[in-house]
């Protein structure tokens, strides 16, 4: 028994229709490939004004454009393992839906399981249900409504990306003068990945806001964010830090055997290690800068570029893996819903708030 989306569009966010029983434009997930007539297909990756080459009886496995003959109606189709396994319906297929909101799904099937901005796109997915639907951000309108029967998990968020986000912080907001809210209220790229920052700090433990001790200097306050990691200070609350302490022993094990440790136990290493992981990332993200390369003798340059910084990709991924384990051994992760909800991520559309800018 199986539903018509076309006559109950609600059952999309019923939780009692299973995801199988979900019929439009005659398919379910889950159907055979061989009963999909080949006719209606066409291969995703056709692009150009020639005809598309002819899709054989049963369609083979891959991803095509599905169009519905009496209704012209296009979605796109995933074939896999002789079956269907994701419709992704578009355009016209919105119609069915009306008006739907972001507070009808969450109502109905609860918070999603996860959350996306981007490229002016809000995406929330339920994975359970193997639904995720998106709106154009700034409009409200329906962009597409996708069925999977093998949804992806949740994107977990992990210390490497608090790494690569305060690195792409420094790069917009060098001067310890612009790291706050306050600073940047002007300038909405940096402000958002300053709280990117912050949040992923709270998450992983190296930073929380606490009341400045007016009885103390100035070098002995709290840590700011942005100074945790740069400088080390989260690891001066911490007994010892297990990814380093290794580390430096197997090092001094090997080539300094009477060598001595200082005051400042593993921090100065880390705050050394993170310096130069900035730096060799500047390095190799320094053809990425270049938004227009008409000459000749550009491409040439960009290419030296690219074949000198390609040794250090290895090299420099192993010791920011190790500045990751130094900051959360534990190797946690966070989804962006919960870093929304219980951190204070920015619910910010960053690459639509960076084309804006530009």
């Amino acid at each position: 028994m199986t539903v018509s989306l076309n006559e109950r569009p609600e059952a999309l966010w019923d939780p009692s229709v299973p995801l199988t029983e979900l019929r439009a434009l005659g398919i379910c997930v889950g159907y055979p490939s061989a009963l999909v007539p080949a006719a209606w297909l066409k291969p995703a990756n056709h692009w150009g004004d020639g005809p598309p080459p002819q899709v054989p009886e049963p369609p083979p496995d891959g991803h095509y454009w599905l169009t519905f003959p009496s209704t012209g109606e296009v979605a796109g189709l995933w074939l896999a393992e002789g079956l269907v396994r994701q419709l992704r319906l578009v355009r016209e297929g919105m119609a069915r839906f009306g008006s739907l909101t972001e507070e009808t799904l969450r109502g109905a099937l609860g918070p999603p399981d996860d959350v996306s901005r981007s490229i002016g796109h809000l995406t929330l997915r339920w994975t359970g249900r193997g639904l995720a639907v998106t709106w154009d951000g700034r409009t409200g309108a329906l962009v597409c409504v996708d069925l999977d029967a093998d949804p992806q998990p949740p994107r977990l968020y992990r210390a490497r990306d608090l790494l690569e986000e305060v690195f792409d912080f420094l790069s917009w907001a060098p001067k310890p003068a612009d790291w706050s809210e306050a600073a940047l209220k002007a300038r909405p790229p940096a402000r958002v990945r300053f709280l990117r920052v912050r949040a992923l700090s709270r998450a992983f433990g190296v930073w929380s806001e606490a009341t400045p001790d007016p009885g103390l200097p100035p070098n002995r306050q709290p840590p700011h964010p942005i100074s945790a990691l740069q400088f080390g200070d989260f690891l001066k609350g911490r007994e010892g830090c297990p990814p380093l302490d290794e580390a430096i022993a197997t090092y001094i094990e090997a080539r300094e055997p009477r060598g001595r440790h200082t005051p400042f136990g593993p921090r100065i290493g880390f705050m050394y290690l993170f310096g130069f992981v900035q730096k060799a990332r500047a390095l190799r993200r320094h053809n990425s800068g270049v938004l227009e390369a008409g000459a000749v003798e550009l491409r040439w340059a960009m290419h030296e570029v690219a074949q000198a910084v390609a040794p250090l990709e290895e090299p420099v991924e192993a010791l920011a893996a190790l500045l990751a384990r130094a900051i959360d051994p534990a190797e946690r992760g966070f989804t962006l819903v919960e870093l929304e909800q219980r951190f204070g991520y920015p619910a910010d559309d960053l690459h639509e708030i960076d084309m804006d800018w530009m």
